[in-house]
């Protein structure tokens, strides 16, 4: 199979017959009244099998089923995912969503209902207004900062958006900003990102284009908490990463960084995740990027820095490939300064490796607890994955995985970097078990 059809090919089939599946949703939490026809913000189920027409269908909340269906079937920015969005109606309680197709149910995250308004924002709109669905403000950062209370949502209509800074500031009220459904919102001044300071907030369905990014910065122990970044899409040229996550307890899901290199060069990543604990990575698109499609790294940033811990780490379900010097994914942490940096409990699951200029995942230093299992790796440039030779490196699993690795011309920079393997393992990592593999094109387990 060639590599390009690797990295696109989606889950299992989603038309009639398939079973459905919900991967993920945009909120969990929101107003059921308010909006459109009263009946609350919509909600957007994110998975497969959901099929092209609604028919039959039924969603529920808790088993009760919502008052209006908005989108059913459409594609998602990551093409391999299906949306259904949903309105929710005043009577439905707090429960668990769940999508009934063809007498086949799919249940998915727990919703809670909770007070708050719907607020609106479009290009032609006003911040001299009410920012209403009927009068819309003008700027995200003048409905975030002047109109949202704790529990709103704010409906981004589709146009571009050439305002500069949109902060989330620490402290402010949780709140969710999604696209209005079937519109694409499009963010194009790169002055300055999209930063998602506080606690448990959505960004959902917005477009970033020529640098524009989306992120949630390094604040120092504990960092924020809870953050979604879902089904958002990056294109054009990014700086040093189009997503970079610091802190606890994030998702980032469903987004699509396809771009056409960096402005810093081999130091730009599509998805860059530093310290925290149970963060989920999950059926993201990671293609084009001049480093890392994923980039999950800290180190030591000033002379009294605080212990970096990268700890429960799922990483699942992505589509990585194409990157242009560097490889799919690197693992690896800095601890210049001997505070007890590491990563600890990471699960790479069911994810598609492919394309990219030297291998498809690397293993570098203090790195433990890691399980590498049910991916299909295939033709990189050099290597399917890489394990350095670095004794901080200790209890490694590479088992179940389909790497695709003949000789191919895909490395174009520092090839000699790394030898012809399906699989290489540094003599001095400790406690590396590979097992249970299918190799394909040739390629060999290497271990020196």
């Amino acid at each position: 199979m060639a590599a390009a059809a690797l990295l696109v090919a989606g889950p299992a089939a989603t038309g009639a017959g398939a079973v459905p599946r919900i991967h993920f949703t945009d909120v969990i939490s929101g107003p059921v009244r308010g909006g459109a026809g009263g009946l609350g913000a919509p909600i957007t189920l994110f998975g497969t099998g959901f099929g092209e027409a609604r028919g039959a269908s039924v969603v529920t909340i808790g088993g009760v089923p919502v008052e209006r269906y908005v989108l059913w079937g459409a594609r998602a920015h990551n093409p391999a995912l299906r949306v259904v969005v949903v309105q929710p109606g005043s009577r439905v309680r707090a429960g668990r969503i769940a999508v009934t197709v063809a007498g086949r149910t799919a249940v998915g995250p727990r919703f809670t209902p909770r007070p708050g308004r719907v607020l609106a924002v479009a290009p032609g709109g006003s911040d001299g207004g009410p920012c209403s669905l009927a009068r819309p403000c003008a700027s995200l950062q003048h409905v975030i900062d002047a109109r949202a209370r704790r529990g709103d949502r704010v409906l981004v209509r589709g146009g571009v958006y050439r305002e500069g800074e949109v902060w989330l500031r620490a402290g402010g009220p949780p709140i969710a900003i999604t696209r209005q459904p079937g519109e694409e919102p499009v963010f194009v001044n790169a002055s300055r990102p999209l930063i998602a300071e506080r606690d448990d907030v959505t960004v959902a369905g917005l477009g970033f284009r020529d640098g524009k990014s989306a992120g949630i910065p390094d604040t120092g122990l504990p960092g924020p908490r809870g953050v979604r970044l879902i089904d958002n899409a990056f294109s054009g040229t990014i700086g040093f990463s189009a997503v970079d996550s610091h802190g606890d307890g994030h998702l980032i899901a469903g987004n699509v960084c396809r771009v056409a290199g960096s402005t810093v060069g081999t130091q730009g990543h599509c998805f860059y995740v530093s310290y925290g604990r149970g963060v989920r990575v999950l059926d993201n698109v990671a293609e084009g990027a001049t480093g890392y499609g994923i980039h999950v790294f800290d180190q030591q940033r000033a002379a009294d820095d605080f212990p970096r811990v990268i700890r429960d780490l799922l990483i699942q379900g992505n589509r990585v490939g194409a990157s242009r010097e560097r490889s799919g994914m690197i693992l690896a942490m800095g601890d210049e300064g001997g505070r007890g940096n590491r990563i600890d409990g990471v699960v790479v699951r069911g994810n598609r490796f492919a394309g990219s200029n030297h291998a498809g995942v690397v293993v570098g230093a203090r790195v433990g607890r890691l399980r590498i299992t049910g991916n299909t790796v295939g033709d990189n440039g050099r290597q399917g994955v890489n394990v350095a030779d670095d004794p901080t490196i200790r209890d490694v699993v590479i088992s179940a995985n389909t790497i695709i690795q003949s000789p191919n011309r895909l490395c174009r920079s520092n090839c000699t970097w790394f030898a012809p393997a399906a699989v290489e393992v540094g003599a001095r990592a400790r406690q590396v078990v590979v097992a249970g593999n299918r190799l394909l094109g040739g390629g060999r387990v290497l271990r020196r």
